[in-house]
């Protein structure tokens, strides 16, 4: 026959069952909150990685556009100096021999000390609109954009 006794321990241990089983569910409630903010968070992130990837494809491509202008303004201004030299583009004699290249050398270091005067014209020019000069962004002289 089934006892007193028995019962009791029986109870006890249907007690600590219910008990244990409501603790997991409410455990379980939390996870499931906390996996769906994390979902949450997922989404947000993967919603910000795609801005940043847009965002950084158009940063690359004005950085193109304004390297193309660039090039544009330092083709124009080594094609205008070139046909502003004293005595014009067609007096000074062009020699055929082989080796010479002294006029495409001139023309190449004319080209580049006109380029360093030009970026001397525009820090100068940054530095009077109280711009920063190239120098205070970096060591080697050159504007850190990052």
């Amino acid at each position: 026959m089934i006892n007193l006794e028995q019962i009791r321990e029986l109870e006890s241990k249907i007690s600590k069952a219910v008990d244990l089983i409501n603790v997991l569910r409410k455990e379980n409630t939390a996870l499931k909150t906390t996996l769906e903010k994390s979902q949450k968070r997922i989404d947000e992130f993967e919603q910000l990685i795609g801005s940043f990837k847009n965002d950084q494809s158009e940063i690359e491509k004005a950085i193109l556009s304004a390297m193309k202008m660039l090039d544009a303004l330092e083709d124009d201004m080594a094609d205008s100096e070139e046909t502003d030299r004293p005595g014009g583009e067609g007096d000074e004699p062009h020699s055929d021999s082989p080796g010479s290249g002294t006029d495409k050398d001139d023309a190449s270091l004319h080209s580049r000390a006109s380029t360093s005067d030009a970026e001397r014209k525009i820090v100068k020019q940054s530095s009077e609109q109280g711009g920063a000069s190239p120098a205070e962004g970096s060591e080697d002289g050159e504007l850190d954009i990052f």
